[in-house]
């Protein structure tokens, strides 16, 4: 005890020591060395004791002079603490472009791979992480720690604290076995370094207390929140940030327990007892304090109560904003996007929605209030959207954001069928839109290009570093090896990182445009529908999964005819259920005997709109239903023992990406150009044989495809075709000459990667020259720049892929589209050999007569179904065979040699046919025109 107390009185004379020098330093702020010390140390102590507003001045005003020291690293480090400072008040805007500068200048100084480098990295990834950037996070941190183990060994307090960002990241994002792994090797470490009373671990036991509670592992996260707030007060004293959000942790678990809740309003008003006793205002305890309560309010249902807070909140983020009533919303058109403030408008939304759904009395006044609120949130989101940096980003954050899009369409159709305004139906479609803009491509010369000023060196780096990040995701998820592994993580973080970087000074010399894009181009009801012709009938689905929730809740459905508009919600357990049992039927053959679960998805997903089916269908399929074979669903028969009435057998029906794909196609009109085929067909050598039996759990005997033999040679018969195929079908040649051709077509073996099976690669032929490289992932094929009207991937599960709530299927489908295939078609399950050979051999004998090219695969379809017995026409043979595109023909173009020739073999014809008919019944031009006199 005599020891603290030491130490105490020690501090407290270093505080009025410095507090002098604070009064003096007016004296001797001249631009000295020593000024710029005194200044240092005044920040780093106001840093130390969390006064975050102090300890920004004053490293403002030590950096300039202590940049001219020859001490390089105490330049540095000020830099660091200096932007931690500014991102500790939660201005995230001003911190990213502090912290980014630093980076660079970090790099000049001392090169990468330092430690002060290493600690702007942290910086990031914490930076990216509590600002709602996810996608960096991770990449920063790791690299962080390869830095300080170079520098320092495995064992070091700076590789403990990068641990509690990644455990708290992994946390967030409800990833249990990471969170859980990095947390504990945190612990563990600073147990090491440190004693485990120390109050250095303050921040892992509250990091530790929000896994508990996360996994309501409740007397768990009691006893650790219990901890840090003692470390936190020892270290700080009471009157502090930290310990404030302990209390409000604790706070949020007393709520939930009846027999604690009596705890709840009491611990509230500890907090502002608190944050009144503070020294230096922290915006992030009182957001934190009054959003909680206003949480809590609303559990209790007291929903008015509950925004009345929540405005509260909101004032403290814009304080221009005086809310008249509760439905104030403030101005954010100034406001830098913020995920809290993203937080605080959707509970709000949420609270009204309450109010309207739970209200005996439906007052649209807070139907519509929860939709402005839903605006806003939107508005943010697609500024936030232009900052995307790389894919991982890009996925993320439309997974993470799907089920808000979700409830903004909902509440949207909602305000419809209220006020029967079309606008209002206008906003739902645009949400639901937003929420699977699956069909925008990423090809970064095609989308970048197309809306940003760019100079070209500039985007050639980035397409390089893209392509680079591709193959070495394929290298981590593919290589056994734990250190080759490592090795090619941390080049894959050092490649994202560089991106990263080039993205930074992209956005520092203002290159971003606000330029339209499909993000936040409008598509309105009334345009839409006169597009739609009088055979045409579309079908919307999108799906609600809530953040932890393991199955979809809800289904919304939206058909929308030239004259008619249907919405319908569907409750999602069972007919997730259903999925699921449909799925496990078809990947083990056993499609015989599903014809009950095909009846029910049928009654669940098209019955409602049985009035307005039209020929053509189109759907647009939420992430879960993208392998949903639509084609074998059957009509339930009023018989029993009746054959399957397939609904293939009454519409013509094809798939879309999005609403953005589909209005964008129908916009975009035929265009004659020669068809040029590339049909590939690979033959494997032993090792491979093995190799793709193994991954792929088939016979050997069953590896080397006779039937992609025959159908590619039956393409030939039809179009003009280069055939790639046996031994010489390797990988580099085919990306040697696939850009030659405005039709690719695909007959190999679709694999599922070593470590990832629901991410799907396409086999090749072993390459003498590189007897390892024979597989295409779909990293690879993002690396691709296509511009084929037609790409056919005739292998297994081409359609499958992992799913991402916001954009769909992770499909192979989905890597062609965004590497710039206008259309595809492809397999949702394992394709039979000798089936697919059948049916793509129909497909193209179908599209040389003219037909569309989802009629064309529908006919293949139908002609399989008649030509087959019982056991050969189940589903599992025929119907994994999908398009996606637009409803067009492949329109030939001929030469104006060929033209010419075939106009003067017309006229030879027309002519040799009026002779013969004049000399058989003997009339000639001049009797008949006798015949009709002027």
């Amino acid at each position: 005890m005599l020891y603290i107390w030491s130490q105490e009185v020690m501090k407290r004379i270093g505080i009025i020591l410095l507090l002098l020098l604070n009064f003096l330093s007016g004296s001797v702020e001249a631009s000295t060395p020593q000024a710029g010390t005194y200044f240092l140390k005044l920040a780093n102590h106001y840093y130390e004791h969390l006064r975050f507003d102090s300890a920004e001045v004053y490293y403002y005003k030590a950096l300039p002079l202590i940049k001219t020291q020859s001490d390089k690293e105490l330049y540095g480090n000020a830099l660091n603490d200096y932007a931690a400072s500014i991102w500790s008040q939660s201005r995230f805007r001003k911190a990213e472009m502090i912290c980014r500068e630093n980076l660079e200048t970090c790099i000049e100084l001392f090169g990468y791979d330092h430690p002060v480098t290493a600690d702007a990295m942290v910086n990031l990834g914490a930076l990216a992480f509590i600002s709602g950037r996810f996608g960096m996070t991770t990449e920063y941190l790791n690299q962080a720690v390869a830095i300080y183990s170079k520098h320092f060994g495995p064992s070091h307090h700076k590789i403990a604290k990068a641990y509690e960002w990644l455990g708290t990241h992994y946390e967030a994002a409800s990833d249990t076995v990471n969170a859980r792994r990095y947390l504990w090797k945190s612990f563990n470490l600073w147990k090491n370094i440190r004693d485990e009373n120390h109050t250095d671990l303050g921040d892992i036991y509250r990091y530790m207390g929000l896994y508990h509670k996360r996994f309501f592992n409740h007397d768990s996260a009691i006893i650790c929140f219990n901890k840090a707030k003692e470390l936190f007060d020892r270290k700080y004293g009471p009157a502090n940030f930290q310990s404030v959000k302990c209390l409000n942790n604790l706070a949020d678990i007393y709520a939930e327990h009846e027999d604690l809740e009596h705890k709840v309003l009491p611990t509230y008003d500890v907090c502002f007892n608190l944050i009144a006793a503070f020294k230096s205002p922290v915006l992030m305890a009182e957001v934190m304090t009054v959003f909680n309560l206003a949480e809590y309010q609303g559990i209790k249902g007291d929903y008015l109560k509950a925004i009345e807070l929540l405005n509260d909140v909101l004032k403290l983020y814009v304080p221009s904003f005086y809310p008249v009533d509760v439905f104030s919303n403030p101005d954010l058109s100034s406001v830098e996007f913020h995920q809290y403030l993203r937080i605080i408008l959707a509970y709000k939304s949420g609270y009204f929605l309450n109010l309207f759904r739970e209200g005996s009395q439906k007052n649209i006044e807070y139907l519509l209030a929860a939709l402005d609120g839903y605006m806003l949130i939107d508005q943010m989101t697609v500024d936030y959207k232009k900052r995307f940096v790389n894919l991982d980003d890009f996925l993320y954050f439309e997974d993470g954001y799907a089920h808000f899009y979700y409830e903004m369409a909902k509440t949207a159709l909602e305000a419809f069928h209220l006020t029967n305004d079309t606008a209002y139906l206008t906003n739902a479609l645009n949400m639901v839109n937003k929420k699977s803009l699956a069909g925008t491509p990423l090809n970064p010369e095609m989308n970048l290009l197309d809306h940003y000023d760019i100079p070209v060196s500039l985007l050639e780096k980035r397409r390089e570093l893209c392509t680079t990040i591709n193959s070495l995701k394929t290298q981590v998820k593919q290589v056994k090896n734990p250190t080759q592994k490592a090795e090619a993580s941390l080049e894959l973080n050092r490649a994202n990182i560089e991106l990263d970087r080039l993205y930074y000074r992209h956005f520092k010399e203002n290159w971003f445009s606000d330029n339209e894009s499909d993000v936040n181009r409008l598509i309105y009801i009334s345009e839409l529908q006169k597009r739609l012709a009088t055979d045409d009938c579309l079908l919307i689905y999108t799906e609600q999964k809530p953040l932890h929730a393991t199955i979809p809740q809800q289904l919304l459905i939206i058909g929308i005819t030239n004259k008619e508009v249907k919405t319908e919600i569907v409750k999602g357990e069972q007919l997730f259920l259903n999925l699921n049992q449909l799925y496990s039927s078809i990947a083990e053959n056993q499609t015989t005997g599903i014809t009950g679960i095909t009846d029910d998805l049928y009654v669940a997903l098209i019955r409602p709109f049985e009035k307005m089916l039209r020929k053509n269908i189109t759907i647009i399929p939420s992430p879960v239903l993208s392998n949903l074979a639509f084609d074998m669903l059957t009509i339930p028969a009023n018989k029993p023992g009746k054959n399957p009435d397939y609904l293939i057998r009454h519409f013509m029906i094809h798939k879309e990406f999005s609403l953005s794909a589909f209005y964008r196609n129908m916009e975009a009109g035929l265009e004659a150009k020669p068809v040029q085929i590339l049909a590939v067909a690979p033959k494997f050598n032993k090792t491979q044989v093995m190799q793709i039996a193994a991954l792929t759990k088939r016979d050997t005997s069953l590896i080397n495809l006779t039937g992609a033999l025959i159908e590619s040679n039956n393409i030939a018969n039809y179009f003009q075709t280069n055939l790639l195929t046996g031994f010489s079908a390797t990988k580099q040649h085919f990306l040697d000459i696939y850009n030659n051709y405005n039709i690719i077509h695909l007959s190999t073996h679709g694999i599922p990667l070593r470590n990832e099976p629901q991410m799907m690669q396409l086999a090749f032929s072993a390459d003498e020259t590189n007897v390892d490289d024979h597989l295409m992932s779909f990293y690879e094929v993002l690396n691709l720049k296509v511009n084929a009207d037609l790409v056919v991937l005739s292998a297994c599960k081409t359609g499958f892929g992992k799913i991402n709530h916001g954009l769909g299927s992770l499909s192979l489908n989905w890597a062609f589209n965004k590497a710039g295939a206008r259309s595809s078609v492809i397999s949702l399950w394992d394709v039979n050999d000798y089936a697919s050979s059948r049916i793509m051999s129909a497909l193209y004998r179908n599209l040389s007569k003219g037909h569309t090219k989802p009629e064309a695969l529908r006919m293949a379809k139908l002609e399989y179904l008649q030509t087959h017995d019982e056991l050969m026409s189940e589903p599992y043979y025929w119907a994994g065979f999908e398009y996606y595109g637009p409803n067009h023909p492949v329109v030939v173009k001929t030469s104006a040699y060929k033209a010419g020739f075939m106009i003067l073999l017309g006229i030879l014809i027309i002519g040799a046919g009026l002779l013969f008919l004049s000399k058989k019944y003997h009339f000639s031009f001049l009797r008949i025109r006798s015949a009709f006199p002027a």
